[in-house]
């Protein structure tokens, strides 16, 4: 495995609004998988120990919720970022040898 854990971290970012509080699980679900998409698009890796983070707040003058969730990675290149799963303590957990898998917000990241 290699180690990365002196390269830069660069934070993604989606924000929203979800009409019902019922929906806000399905949310998150559904956001977490698009923003690890998103990184992967863009020839990052998810650090599996920064989150993702996600927060809500009422807006009762709409009857709304607006989120954002935040997750961080770091570059490793489009083709690694293909086949990489996530980076814990520095390493890079490759797709094929995630038999160990990290523990922490790990779940989160989890989308097959």
């Amino acid at each position: 495995m290699d180690y990365v854990g002196h390269k830069n971290i660069k934070r993604f970012t989606i924000e929203g609004i979800v009409a019902d509080d019922s929906y806000i699980p399905f949310e998150v679900h559904s956001k977490c998988k698009l923003l690890c998409e998103m990184m992967e698009d863009a020839g990052y890796a998810p650090v599996l120990d920064y989150g993702p983070f996600w927060s809500t707040s009422y807006v009762a003058d709409e009857d709304i919720y607006e989120f954002k969730l935040t997750g961080y990675a770091i570059y490793v290149g489009r083709r690694r970022a293909l086949s990489t799963y996530g980076i814990v303590n520095g390493q890079i957990i490759l797709k094929d040898s995630a038999q160990d898998k990290p523990s922490g917000f790990y779940e989160e990241w989890e989308y097959e």
